[in-house]
């Protein structure tokens, strides 16, 4: 009697196999649909950069500028005044 319910719950969890296999297929197309959106629209943003700067739109570039003044450098003098300013002078 044991080994046929033993039976029957291995049979149950093989007819599962085929579920779970359909579970990941579907999983696995969304996840293939959402990075197709995400590289489309990646695509539309490179080539909006690119027409922009084409176009002179604005002559400004984001990220770390290669030199020059932007107002938030500090001299070494004053940098050590602000990083020992609350410890006693000797």
């Amino acid at each position: 009697m044991m080994s046929m319910m033993m039976g029957g719950f291995f049979m149950k969890l093989l007819s599962m196999v085929p579920l779970a296999i359909a579970g990941l297929y579907v999983l696995a197309g969304k996840a293939l649909i959402v990075s197709k959106i995400a590289l489309l629209l990646a695509g539309i943003i490179g080539l909006k950069k690119i027409v922009s700067q084409k176009q002179g739109g604005g002559g400004h570039s984001p990220g770390w500028s290669s030199g020059g003044s932007s107002g938030w450098e500090r001299s070494i003098d004053e940098q050590q005044q602000l990083a020992y300013r609350g410890y006693p002078k000797h």
